[in-house]
């Protein structure tokens, strides 16, 4: 959205039913030209590579994993100096689905 701004307002100001016509979305400038930028930018972006999730996924935001993160490097610590009431124990979560 921050790379092709206009191209967002137009869409946003057409019925969602509508078929859209390339003037439609870039009135002020060559439609074609700003679609083969949107298109290589996307490509050198590679988000085909990005995993896909439903629009109404429930995730933690980076912030939170960041956290969780920080939190955990300080449990670690602390039980590697012998400083927790109760030990460590170490569990890998995998193939955890996005629905349950």
């Amino acid at each position: 959205m921050k790379q092709f701004p206009e191209f967002f307002l137009q869409l946003n100001r057409k019925p969602k039913s509508e078929i859209y016509e390339v003037s439609d979305l870039f009135p002020r400038s060559n439609g074609h030209d700003q679609l083969e930028d949107m298109k290589k930018w996307l490509k050198d972006a590679n988000v085909k590579s990005l995993e896909s999730a439903s629009i109404n996924c429930e995730s933690l935001s980076k912030i939170v994993i960041e956290q969780i993160e920080s939190r955990m490097d300080e449990l670690l610590c602390k039980s590697a100096c012998h400083e927790l009431e109760y030990p460590l124990v170490a569990v890998a979560v995998e193939r955890v689905p996005r629905q349950v």
